[in-house]
């Protein structure tokens, strides 16, 4: 039974990571021809427009996957429906304050800092993937309760040959209003074949059903972990943010890179995590629970600082793809630093939130997001990307030691 489970994890974190193979394959040649064709400044366009958005994903998200889970298959048949209009309802009201906020964005013609206007056309553009964000976030519920992603595997393959023919239709064209519009059409096109996919092994009523009354408690229960993932994207986020008001769009674009290739790592725990998660809830009662946890954390660990030593060795030869990226192999090594604490995170954040420390996730993020910006306020002026980077570790290592500490603390009074 032990051996099914573990190979069950292998079978789901191999399905997760080749669909986010395929999607940040994509990422990186688009990263590439945006930055060779159109220049490393475009690229920091590019980034300022896309992580602005993003930090509008997790309040889609709000944690209501975790929540929706927990229920029991037939109430999932049910209301998946309802799931999925309460997240289009959730991207519509999202959509509207971006485009209220985006109105008053500041921008220096002079020093290239803040977002120009040119920049808030493609923000508007981009936030339409909030709703496609939300329809394979929702898909994604069905396919964690039932341990089984392989079915988003050639959607993912379709969606990354549509996209890459987008982009380079945009970057021939020399416009990056088509390349931002190739991600909202290629969300479209995952969100139906994904559609067809899913739903061929898992049916489901195809009706609304009692939609305010699964909503309200639904959202009400999944809030604590809705802001624990909020307060963690803005931390993760936040960096990039500061440095498109202080910086010029050319230090984003450098450490927007950077940030492109540490992203995909940092993606393999939280697709190894959630595929944990499901068995670590049959479990929770168990002797088995932490004894678990231990042998996932030591693996997770053996692979990080395998990672680091392939970042260190691998990130010298990127500059024979663009002289440009010299820039990039200082920020990128010492982001890299930070990934046993990023790996190691991934599963203590769903222990924790198994064991009902929702409250104590909510402060230790908010604490790290407060320290966040205090620092990167302080230092990037300064130093630049390179503050943005040492800060990340900083942050990451001192979350890490918190929720060690805690649960140390927990462990100890049950005893």
């Amino acid at each position: 039974m032990e051996n099914l489970g573990l190979r069950n994890i292998f079978t789901n974190t191999i399905s997760q990571l080749t669909v986010r193979f395929l999607s940040s394959f994509s990422t990186l040649i688009v990263t590439l021809l945006i930055s060779y064709f159109l220049g490393i400044s475009l690229f920091g366009s590019f980034t300022k427009i896309v992580t602005f958005v993003s930090l509008f994903y997790l309040a889609v998200d709000f944690g209501i996957n975790g929540i929706f889970i927990q229920k029991t298959r037939e109430e999932i048949e049910k209301n998946f429906i309802n799931l999925i209009l309460l997240r289009f309802l959730l991207s519509l009201i999202l959509y509207i304050c971006i485009g209220l906020i985006t109105i008053v964005l500041p921008y220096n013609a002079a020093s290239s800092i803040g977002f120009s206007p040119f920049e808030k056309i493609g923000i508007l553009i981009y936030s339409f993937t909030l709703f496609t964000q939300g329809l394979a976030i929702s898909f994604a519920a069905i396919q964690q309760k039932t341990k089984n992603y392989k079915t988003s595997i050639i959607p993912s393959f379709i969606t990354s040959v549509t996209l890459l023919s987008f982009v380079l239709a945009g970057t021939f064209l020399q416009n990056i209003y088509i390349i931002l519009l190739s991600y909202v059409m290629s969300g479209i096109l995952f969100g139906v074949l994904l559609f067809f996919s899913v739903l061929k092994k898992f049916p489901v009523k195809k009706k609304v059903h009692n939609f305010f009354k699964f909503s309200k408690p639904l959202l009400f229960s999944s809030a604590p972990l809705g802001l624990i993932l909020l307060f963690n994207l803005i931390y993760a986020k936040a960096d990039t943010v500061i440095l498109s008001f202080l910086r010029p769009t050319g230090d984003i674009g450098i450490y927007g890179f950077s940030y492109r290739i540490f992203e995909f790592l940092i993606a393999i725990p939280a697709f190894f995590a959630n595929s944990i998660y499901p068995l670590l809830l049959e479990k929770k009662s168990t002797s088995f629970f932490y004894r678990d946890i231990k042998r996932y954390s030591f693996l997770l660990t053996l692979i990080s600082i395998v990672f680091i030593f392939f970042v260190f060795f691998l990130s010298p030869l990127l500059p024979v793809l663009k002289p440009e990226l010299s820039y990039v192999i200082l920020p990128i090594r010492i982001l890299s630093l930070s990934l046993p604490f990023f790996f190691l995170t991934s599963i203590l954040q769903w222990v924790l939130v198994i064991e009902n420390k929702k409250m104590f996730l909510i402060f230790l993020y908010l604490f790290s997001l407060f320290l966040n910006i205090v620092l990167n306020i302080f230092y990037i002026p300064h130093y630049s990307y390179i503050a943005a980077s040492v800060i990340t570790v900083i942050c990451e290592g001192i979350v890490f030691s918190g929720m060690v500490v805690y649960l140390a603390l927990q462990r100890t009074k049950n005893i």
